[in-house]
């Protein structure tokens, strides 16, 4: 149960440094499907709760799951910026 809590909050803690990353420069959008998760989090608790490895579990998956939602939406956002940077230094040639 132990190794389970310290992955979910090794992944927690690598969320923080998303969350911090993304105030930093001012982006506010990312926080409504992040609270939609974290809501969903609760729920899920609530419903499977019988067992503290169960409880472990599912916190290890809504950290994963919240991380890699969080590292989609700040890497894939670079993706775009960079693109269209591209693009437009194309275009201005």
């Amino acid at each position: 149960v132990v190794g389970i809590l310290g992955l979910a909050m090794a992944f927690f803690a690598l969320n923080n440094i998303l969350f911090l990353y993304q105030l930093s420069v001012h982006r506010l959008k990312f926080i409504w499907l992040l609270a939609f998760l974290a809501l969903s989090q609760i729920v899920a608790l609530w419903l499977f709760h019988s067992s503290l490895m169960l409880v472990a579990v599912v916190v290890m998956i809504y950290g994963c799951l919240m991380f890699a939602t969080n590292f989609a939406i700040v890497f894939q956002r670079e993706k775009i910026i960079a693109l269209q940077k591209k693009l437009f230094m194309f275009i201005v040639r």
